[in-house]
């Protein structure tokens, strides 16, 4: 019997350290760019992040846009609108015990998962999840794929 899951991890190429070593990953770098949207402890940004979109435009799919996710603080239970499923790619968890859990409301926990850095994983972002743990900034790439 096939359980129901919330991520599934990939087997894509991990992202060149030379790339992830260019990237910024001061926070309040990416607050004070245009693009960035910021949602409490959450923030999405493209600043500087051109080599990587174009590595992951050759290397994981050419039809998304790729830009950075970070994480300054637990992320409290939420779904997603605009976006049912994401790819993503975490360069650093923000703490050895981080959990990303899913919820069929906001409070019946369904699956929980402490996802491996350095690994592509496909992520239901239109189910209610939350991140919990976060004790330095969590950082990972993300794309939209639908």
């Amino acid at each position: 019997m096939y359980l129901s899951r919330y991520i599934q991890y990939l087997n894509l190429p991990s992202i060149p350290q030379h790339i992830i070593d260019s990237l910024i990953l001061d926070v309040s770098q990416h607050h004070q760019h245009n693009n960035a949207k910021q949602h409490g402890p959450y923030t999405w940004s493209d600043y500087c992040t051109e080599t990587l979109d174009q590595w992951c435009k050759e290397n994981i799919s050419n039809e998304m846009y790729y830009g950075l996710q970070l994480m300054t603080s637990d992320v409290p239970v939420h779904q997603d609108f605009e976006t049912q499923i994401k790819i993503n790619y975490i360069i650093d968890p923000g703490g050895a015990d981080v959990a990303t859990s899913f919820y069929d409301d906001r409070s019946n926990k369904l699956a929980s998962y402490c996802i491996e850095p350095n690994r592509w994983h496909i992520f239901k972002a239109n189910t209610h999840h939350g991140v919990s743990n976060i004790t330095t900034t969590r950082i990972s790439v993300t794309a939209k794929i639908f």
